[in-house]
């Protein structure tokens, strides 16, 4: 997507008026800000990093981003049952077990999925077909494409049974008798799982499940090797989902502020901990600013269920930064 920017005069109090990215013009040459995007820093280890998001959408200016991301957060906060998976050391007290590397830290989630289930159905949307019967990993296939974050939407759904009864046999004189029996027979429709299902205290409404997917990068855990790397499973009832998907489908970005909220109020004794280096590594929170300065930018794909499976390119949301 072509990206244009224009040079705006500072206001009357000297202060920078915000930057719009992917200003065009309409055909009386007048400036079109219909699919600018911008947002201002409030820090470098802010959620509201220095950065741009080419959507295609409409135009937000500050206040109504910051305010959309906020509600976001608070959405996944009141709502939300969430899992996260990552390698974290068990200096910061949120290991389960009291033990350092890879595992999940969970609040009032209780279904006891394991990451490799969520990424291979993120993998089954991701991939098309032909790559799927070829074994490609969803790893090798978003690097190849220069995709640090992967963002995956879906209902939670079960087959349902029936039980149906099989005729035995009369035999002979006796012989070889066998009487009725009745087993569970799948019947190819679904059903709903509900959301006080699968989430302490939840509501009973259907479930959707966010998914937030970093893959191994050059990302350092707190050992000081590469290759960290995070999954977020957020579960929220049918409603909640409704609003949140939206804020996602303009702002895909605005997920980088959720997790941050989610373990900074959630996990983390200290909030602190979320930008602080761990051990011999990087910090908790993602390297954001180094993906968002790369040539392409940043490059995070939103994908929902019920789609033709396979890779699209207009599903991809650029951020820069600028």
């Amino acid at each position: 997507m072509p990206n244009f920017e224009m040079p705006m005069p500072k206001s009357e109090t000297g202060a920078e008026p915000p930057v719009l990215a992917g200003v065009r013009e309409n055909p009386d040459g007048s400036p079109d800000y219909s699919r600018a995007v911008e947002y201002r820093p409030r820090g470098r280890n802010s959620s509201s990093i220095n950065t741009q998001v080419e959507t295609g959408g409409s135009s937000e200016n500050l206040t109504e981003r910051e305010k959309s991301r906020e509600r976001a957060a608070e959405i996944v906060l009141e709502d939300g049952g969430v899992r996260v998976h990552m390698s974290v050391a068990k200096s910061l007290s949120l290991s389960p077990y009291g033990s350092d590397g890879f595992q999940n830290l969970e609040t009032r989630i209780q279904d006891h999925r394991q990451p490799n289930v969520v990424i291979e159905e993120i993998t089954m949307q991701f991939l098309s077909r032909d790559e799927f019967m070829r074994n490609i990993r969803l790893d090798n296939a978003l690097n190849d494409r220069d995709i640090k974050e992967i963002i995956d939407i879906r209902p939670e759904v079960r087959p349902t049974y029936e039980t149906v009864t099989v005729p035995g046999k009369k035999g002979v004189l006796g012989f070889g008798k066998m009487p009725d029996r009745t087993e569970r027979k799948a019947t190819g429709r679904y059903e709903s799982i509900l959301h006080s299902e699968i989430v302490s205290g939840g509501k009973n409404e259907p479930v959707v499940r966010f998914t937030y997917y970093i893959p191994q990068t050059e990302w350092r855990d707190y050992s000081g090797r590469q290759g960290q790397m995070m999954v977020v499973e957020i579960v929220l009832p049918e409603s909640a989902a409704k609003e949140l998907e939206q804020i996602l489908k303009r702002d895909p970005a605005a997920m980088r502020q959720i997790v941050e909220e989610v373990m900074k109020k959630r996990f983390l004794e200290d909030p602190g901990d979320w930008e602080k280096s761990q051990g011999y590594g990087d910090s908790l929170r993602p390297p954001y600013e180094v993906w968002d300065a790369e040539p392409n930018g940043g490059r995070i794909y939103l994908q929902t269920a019920g789609k033709e499976p396979g890779f699209h390119e207009d599903r991809v949301y650029k951020v820069k930064q600028y």
